[in-house]
């Protein structure tokens, strides 16, 4: 079966744009509409071709950089997923690095061909697709032509693969690019997995340590002094001793050169 891939260019800019606030890597799931169209070419078989057209809609992004760490989180975003599109695959957001899958990427989709296979009604049939979006950041000094107060320039880059067949390169056309209406979508996109997510129940620990932070390096910084002032006694002993030593060494040379 052949495989289109759209993408709605204003989700490009979503993932974009949460990638470029500098919050962290992060993962998400690719919500979208699959679409079976029979083609006017025969087959050997003597049956029509199918053409699935795979758009990708909205992503649900996580408040995770690894989906596989937040469970919970992910049966919500799968539950989540409107009546009228199904789940595609998932995306990841990195900086300064290749846009190509990690370890990490092809441990996540075992972990979601497992699940696809425990909620077959809100998955696609075809094979999951990833997305890989990255940032990173080029140097521009040896650029006689460029801005000379322009140091660095951010890049942003982003592949698709396929992961049945190996996490293959795809080519995704994108769409909505000289139109700004949003019909195409009704529903607005999503930033953040349901609140019961790790991060929400952890929310107020994670605030209190935050700001327990200074105090904690207030007194670290004291312990450190501490330490400092009870080595300081040791150090002018040493360096006390190193100096009677040199004044002996410097009276027997004086001793060996009046001979």
């Amino acid at each position: 079966m052949l495989h289109q891939y759209l993408i709605s260019g204003q989700c490009i800019a979503t993932v974009i744009h949460r990638l470029s606030m500098g919050l962290g890597d992060f993962e998400g799931i690719i919500y979208g509409t699959e679409d079976l169209q029979q083609l006017k070419n025969i087959g050997d078989s003597g049956d029509a071709k199918l053409k699935a057209v795979l758009t990708i809609h909205d992503v649900c992004l996580s408040n995770t950089h690894r989906l596989i760490r937040d469970p919970p989180s992910i049966i919500k975003a799968i539950l989540a997923c409107p009546e009228s599109m199904k789940i595609l695959g998932w995306i990841s957001g990195k900086r300064e690095v290749p846009a190509t899958p990690s370890l990490g990427d092809r441990e996540t989709s075992i972990y979601l061909e497992t699940t696809k296979s425990k909620y077959p009604d809100k998955f696609s049939q075809q094979p999951l697709i990833f997305g890989c979006f990255c940032q990173n950041t080029k140097g521009l000094e040896n650029n006689a032509d460029m801005d000379p107060d322009l140091r660095v320039i951010t890049h942003f880059e982003y592949k698709f693969y396929s992961v049945r067949e190996g996490f293959k390169s795809i080519v995704v056309e994108t769409q909505n690019l000289q139109n700004t209406d949003t019909q195409y979508n009704e529903m607005p996109f999503t930033y953040e997995i349901p609140e019961t997510s790790a991060f929400e129940e952890n929310k107020e620990k994670i605030i209190q340590e935050i700001e327990q932070a200074p105090i904690l390096l207030t007194e670290e910084s004291h312990n450190f002094l501490k330490c400092i002032e009870e080595l300081l006694p040791e150090v002018r002993r040493q360096n006390f001793r190193l100096e009677e030593e040199l004044q002996k060494n410097l009276a027997l040379k004086n001793m060996l050169y009046n001979k």
